[in-house]
């Protein structure tokens, strides 16, 4: 599974930036418009000996939460690009879950610089324990909250920030452009007399 948002309706004031932005930086990680993922979840089941499903599980989370903080570290590259020295970069982390019938593994992955990605081990939790689960359903419901809240708020001033950037461009380039010369414009308007 994978959690993100819908553009059309988490951005929806946002459309035209996003539109203008989808050569450059395609923010978007399925076919289904999802933009922005930043929880994945990745579930084996045991097989018949069930050894290794929960590190393959934990394979697959490593290589989605990676493509996860790189979607979102194309928009820091744009925010970067602004030249107004107040703009904030968006928080790129990604929350990943390797679980099976038993037991999940949850996970906080990063990029540091220009090439490294991290991925730390948050907790396990054994499922049929109640104490556990508790737990766990905490700190799933903290990750969607952060999504639904705070990361969300983040990305759409950032869209909104770099709508207000390109305008910006726009006029400059307009004011700068020459203005039409008289002399060009009065040879092109005189006709030959006949």
């Amino acid at each position: 599974m994978l959690y993100g948002y819908d553009s059309d309706i988490a951005f929806a004031q946002q459309r035209l930036q996003l539109a203008s932005m989808e050569n450059e930086m395609n923010g978007s990680a399925n076919g289904q418009s999802l933009r922005y993922p930043f929880f994945v979840v990745e579930l084996k089941g045991d097989g018949t000996t069930g050894a290794g499903s929960l590190w393959v599980a934990t394979n697959q989370c490593l290589g989605a939460s990676a493509a996860c903080v790189e979607i979102a570290e194309r928009l820091n590259h744009q925010l970067r690009s602004c030249r107004d020295p107040s703009v904030r970069l968006i928080d790129t982390a990604s929350f990943s879950i390797a679980m099976n019938g038993t037991e999940a593994r949850l996970y906080i992955s990063w990029k540091q610089n220009e090439r490294d990605y991290y991925m730390q081990k948050i907790d396990s939790f054994l499922l049929q324990r109640p104490e556990h689960y508790i737990e766990f359903r905490k700190y799933i419901r903290n990750i969607i909250d952060w999504g639904k809240g705070s990361r969300l708020q983040e990305i759409r001033e950032s869209l909104d920030i770099l709508l207000e950037e390109s305008r910006r461009r726009a006029s400059d380039a307009a004011k700068s452009r020459r203005p039409p010369s008289h002399e060009s414009a009065a040879s092109s308007s005189k006709r030959p007399k006949s």
